[in-house]
């Protein structure tokens, strides 16, 4: 069995079948397909055993719900292939994804592959394409480093809001024996930033990659993602997830300073999500209470060599800048300016 691809589904009923459809088209076709039906409510467990019937290749696997980690972990588990391949449920990849993977295997022989990807809406219609931010060719050895800096950072194309979305594993193709290694060492309560998690504790490994301008893997961007809400409960999880990637990172300096600017940009996220154009003045001081709280701006300190020149406060100035901070902010200002003239205005004479 040259490719496992694992795909978790959890209540993916309306996308479902076109992603099991999109990997039945593939040209190559030693392959297995790990369905794992992780506590669905709606008709993903049928869907997933009908084409198990279907296809001798596609085995399922239910479970009870326990989130994306728990159902990558349990597919890895019954992964045979010598590559392995993540398919979201919702997803969809090219006829030929497998077919190229494997030229390009043959051919370098490495650890790790990253590719591009087609972003698509809800109904699949396209977006726009992502490449790699990684130059196509072979890194090892010495170039190895070069790599490891360029994927988790690219200060050309990032900045302060990084967009390091080139760590998720829909982007990569793996070494099977690479995979469940680092997966089985991410913490299943991280839910957002999994992916980089995970992504960490492969690279502690991988000795080889093969960068590929191919982009063959459809994400589509549903309207939930676009519209998801984050409450103040949810930054524990984020704190959790801090706590993983520097566990996951290691002591390497640079990549510590990388993997901060990562981290920044999802906390950045959730600090988008919070702040909403009605949020008061007060409100707006207690989330900021609850970041502190959590340290989740402490990545900052450890971003020093990759922050350009900039100090702590003109990024916390940059971050008030970019995000809803700035009217919150200057409503309170103009409020407090209105409240000084009331009470110092003369009193009108009867």
């Amino acid at each position: 069995m040259f490719f496992s691809i694992l795909v978790p589904a959890y209540n993916v009923e309306k996308y479902l079948r076109n992603c099991l459809e999109s990997i039945r088209r593939q040209t190559f076709e030693d392959y297995e397909v790990l369905l794992v039906d992780d506590g669905s409510t709606d008709a993903s467990p049928e869907i997933c055993d009908e084409y198990a019937r279907m296809d001798q290749r596609f085995h399922v696997i239910h479970k009870e719900n326990g989130g994306v980690v728990s159902a990558r972990k349990a597919g890895a588990e019954r992964a045979c292939g010598e590559y392995l391949v993540t398919v979201d449920g919702d997803d969809e990849i090219e006829e030929d994804l497998l077919y190229e993977m494997h030229r390009l295997i043959l051919e370098k022989q490495p650890d790790m592959i990253t590719i591009g990807f087609k972003v698509v809406d809800e109904n699949g219609n396209f977006f726009f394409e992502r490449l790699s931010n990684i130059k196509a060719g072979y890194y090892a050895g010495e170039t190895l480093p070069r790599f490891r800096s360029k994927l988790l950072y690219d200060k050309d194309r990032a900045g302060f809001n990084c967009g390091c979305v080139t760590f998720s594993t829909w982007s990569k193709v793996i070494k099977t024996s690479i995979y469940k290694e680092s997966i089985a060492n991410v913490n299943e309560r991280v839910e957002k930033g999994d992916d980089l998690v995970a992504f960490l504790y492969m690279m502690r490994q991988v000795q080889s990659v093969a960068a590929s301008d191919y982009s063959g893997y459809h994400y589509r961007l549903q309207p939930s993602s676009l519209m998801h809400t984050c409450r103040v409960e949810d930054l524990y999880r984020q704190a959790i997830l801090r706590d993983e990637i520097y566990r996951a990172v290691g002591d390497d300096p640079a990549m510590v300073s990388r993997a901060s600017v990562c981290f920044f940009s999802l906390t950045y996220e959730r600090l988008l999500e919070l702040v909403e154009p009605d949020t008061t003045y007060r409100q707006f001081l207690d989330i900021i209470q609850v970041f502190r709280q959590y340290r989740l701006f402490d990545c900052i300190k450890r971003m020093r060599a990759l922050r350009q020149g900039f100090s702590f406060s003109e990024i916390m100035k940059l971050l008030i800048i970019r995000t809803r901070c700035w009217r919150i902010l200057y409503n309170h200002l103009m409020k407090s300016q209105i409240c000084k003239k009331t009470i110092t205005s003369p009193v009108a004479e009867s």
